[in-house]
């Protein structure tokens, strides 16, 4: 995992990651059967993989996922902000303020939801 930031990951370092961010998907109960939780564990790994994408999500994920899945760029936003916004009625409040490290809880942006993920990851 050390080579995570200059880029050098083996694909089964890549499908560790991968598992890793399904699995913390999966504890802040978002759905699986949803493209948007597809797409949002794609931006995670891309901003794991790439630090700066997390500067603007709109240029350096959704449009790069867009492509992947035929559709615009405002879709894949669209899809990820539905998946958010649907999980978060599933949130117990408590243990969604401990993950997102706050002491009051309004919704969650996309971009904390993708820190807070991959600050997951690397803490444990």
């Amino acid at each position: 995992m050390e080579n995570i930031r200059n880029n050098e990951l083996s694909k089964s370092e890549i499908n560790i990651l991968k598992k890793k961010i399904w699995q913390e998907l999966n504890y802040l109960k978002f759905d699986f059967s949803r493209v948007g939780t597809r797409q949002l564990s794609y931006c995670i790994l891309l901003c794991i993989r790439h630090p700066y994408c997390i500067t603007n999500l709109d240029k350096y994920c959704y449009s790069v996922l867009a492509k992947k899945y035929s559709v615009t760029p405002n879709t894949v936003k669209n899809n990820i902000f539905k998946v958010i916004n649907n999980s978060y009625y599933k949130y117990d409040e408590n243990i969604l303020k401990e993950y997102l490290n706050v002491n009051f809880l309004l919704k969650p942006t996309t971009k904390e939801i993708i820190v807070s993920i991959c600050q997951c990851i690397f803490s444990k």
